[in-house]
């Protein structure tokens, strides 16, 4: 049996090894282009898989303790992780090569082939957050671990420290729900409370990694997501 990693660091520590794996694979099958494909595909789906259970990762700390350095910490890890960008663009590379081959070039392959690099790219915007920048987010997470800090109970509270600090989560926050909503294709139905309190800070943290955990897991396994992409490309090798 198997058992599930049971911290983000150990769950990240996989990461390469299958990049490497697979891309060995690639190497070895570099004269059989369907074979290249399948490959290009068990990474993606592997990646994908991992990369949803590294954002669970990264959320649960405050969606079940609301510990809100931890999960500070632990986007800090996820975004300065380089595996997982290498691993699909790795991916990327063979599936748009294979574009280019006369076999693949029309029909209802080139089609799918299309449509999983699509999907690929909306589950890519969701996780890294590229139209929003997850580095910025990085920032807003470390400036509402220190403002909730401040202003915890029995704290000293710079006047001037505090405000300033409310003023940049809650405009960096605002920014982060209207994407959110943006990516969703919803009206922004989120807003940022009064940040007068340290519960307050941490409950704002709260609901947006709810909200981003959701939004991610929806790219990848709702409706017709990535996942059903892969299944839809890997039935047209046996057509």
């Amino acid at each position: 049996m198997v058992l599930e990693p049971s911290t983000l660091i150990e769950l990240l520590k996989l990461v390469p090894g299958i990049v490497t794996s697979l891309g060995d694979r690639l190497q070895a099958a570099r004269d059989k282009p369907w074979e290249q494909i399948s490959i290009a595909l068990d990474m993606l789906e592997k990646l994908s898989s991992l990369h949803v259970k590294a954002i669970g990762q990264v959320a649960a700390p405050i969606l079940e303790e609301g510990d809100i350095l931890s999960t500070c910490r632990n986007y800090q890890a996820l975004v300065n992780n380089p595996d997982f960008p290498a691993g699909y663009g790795t991916a990327r590379g063979v599936l748009e090569a294979a574009l280019s081959f006369d076999r693949f070039r029309k029909g209802t392959i080139r089609d799918k082939l299309k449509a999983v690099l699509a999907e690929m790219g909306e589950f890519q915007h969701a996780a890294f957050m590229l139209e929003y920048d997850s580095h910025r987010m990085a920032d807003a997470f470390e400036r509402a671990r220190e403002l909730a800090l401040l202003l915890a109970p029995g704290q000293p509270r710079p006047d001037s420290q505090v405000a300033d600090l409310q003023q940049k989560v809650d405009g960096a926050f605002r920014g982060s729900f209207q994407w959110l909503a943006a990516e969703q294709g919803q009206q922004v139905s989120l807003d940022v409370p009064p940040l007068l309190t340290s519960d307050a800070v941490v409950e704002l943290v709260r609901t947006w990694c709810r909200e981003w955990q959701r939004h991610v897991q929806r790219t990848l396994y709702g409706g017709r997501g990535l996942h059903y992409a892969i299944g839809q490309l890997r039935m047209e090798r046996h057509r």
